[in-house]
């Protein structure tokens, strides 16, 4: 994407009445004012898990009852202590996961190559695995890993020539497939931006099934107002302008 193409987006973005996917870019001086309401700007920083870091794990143990909480910079992170400290805790060093995971596909077999623990799939099948399918495992496990959405697994979406994944959606987030070029995509979705002030999704991919194009959907607060109807009436016009390129 070029730096033009890119500054047409944001600012296209920023100013639409209504987001389907995603949220209203900020700005530097936005996200700082956000900062100074809803945080303790005149207390210390954090060091060493002293501070800032400690109040927040403080406050999401008191908000899931747990005796504690530890934050960890990144989700990649705390996989991996989390199943360290299964198979440590367990004395099972297998982890029952799906080949299409995470774990699996983008992190080139970290738990493996960090940790020495190995993998077991309780199913192949384009969807995560079952109580009685994890049951029925060989051998025990230290940890099972659910991932929601599966992205990398396919089915077919409600959206007329889209694939979707999960279908329904278990979060906010999930993986959408249409049949155009994603170029084409891309383009229809900053012309309906700028056109009419409407953000529906772009960040489209070329994919390995032929002819499709893939983006994820990030369903945040400016989307909470939409309904089916409103999905399918803007979808519509997204999909039209799609097919004029």
């Amino acid at each position: 994407m070029s730096h033009n193409t890119r500054q047409r987006r944001l600012a296209a973005q920023r100013v639409c009445d209504r987001i389907l996917s995603g949220s209203r870019p900020a700005t530097m001086r936005e996200r700082l004012a956000d900062l100074a309401a809803g945080g303790d700007l005149d207390g210390q920083p954090d060091f060493y898990g002293d501070g800032p870091v400690t109040t927040l794990e403080e406050r999401v143990a008191e908000l899931l009852g747990t005796e504690a909480a530890v934050f960890f910079p990144t989700g990649t992170m705390a996989q991996q202590v989390a199943l360290r400290y299964g198979a440590e805790h367990s004395g099972h060093p297998t982890v029952a996961l799906h080949p299409l995971g995470h774990l699996e596909v983008h992190e080139r077999h970290a738990y493996a190559n960090l940790s020495g623990l190995r993998s077991t799939w309780p199913t192949t099948e384009p969807r995560n695995p079952t109580a009685a399918e994890i049951g029925a495992l060989a051998e025990p496990v230290g940890s099972v890993v659910i991932e929601l959405p599966l992205r990398d697994a396919g089915a077919l979406a409600a959206l007329p020539g889209a694939l979707v994944y999960p279908e329904p959606p278990h979060t906010q987030r999930f993986r959408l497939w249409l049949p155009y070029p994603a170029q084409a995509l891309d383009d229809a979705a900053l012309a309906l931006a700028e056109d009419e002030k409407v953000w529906f999704a772009a960040g489209w991919q070329e994919t390995d099934v032929p002819g499709m194009a893939m983006t994820e959907i990030t369903v945040a607060d400016p989307a909470l107002d939409w309904t089916t109807e409103d999905v399918t009436e803007i979808g519509a016009r997204f999909l039209s302008r799609a097919q004029d390129r």
